[in-house]
């Protein structure tokens, strides 16, 4: 399994696990970033989440046509800890802090 490391804005370091777009998933509470690869050979957070029932969450997700229009061909999925919501939102946060992702701009509040 490919792991991709993303920084949120406190620095703290969250090793996601890199999954096709159109892989099944599990059942698992999560924090998830839609992703795609820059030609650099980063990626490129196109939308942060987190879930109770990541399975459930991605299946049905109301930002799949931004997530889609930005040509994401990944998800990242973090799992460490999330079973505790509270601790969900704050990871949450920290990445949208510092990744500020292109299908979250009218979620900027939350980055202040």
């Amino acid at each position: 399994m490919h792991v991709v490391r993303w920084r949120g804005q406190s620095n703290n370091a969250y090793d996601f696990e890199l999954h096709h777009i159109d892989d099944e998933f599990r059942n698992v509470a999560a924090c998830y970033i839609f992703t795609k690869a820059r030609s650099d050979g980063k990626w490129a957070p196109i939308y942060v989440g987190q879930t109770q029932n990541l399975k459930d969450r991605l299946a049905h997700h109301h930002a799949m046509p931004c997530v889609a229009r930005h040509g994401a061909t990944h998800v990242c999925v973090y799992t460490h800890g999330m079973m505790d919501a509270q601790h969900r939102r704050l990871v949450e946060r920290d990445l949208l802090r510092r990744l500020r992702p292109v299908c979250m701009a009218e979620q900027q509040a939350i980055w202040l």
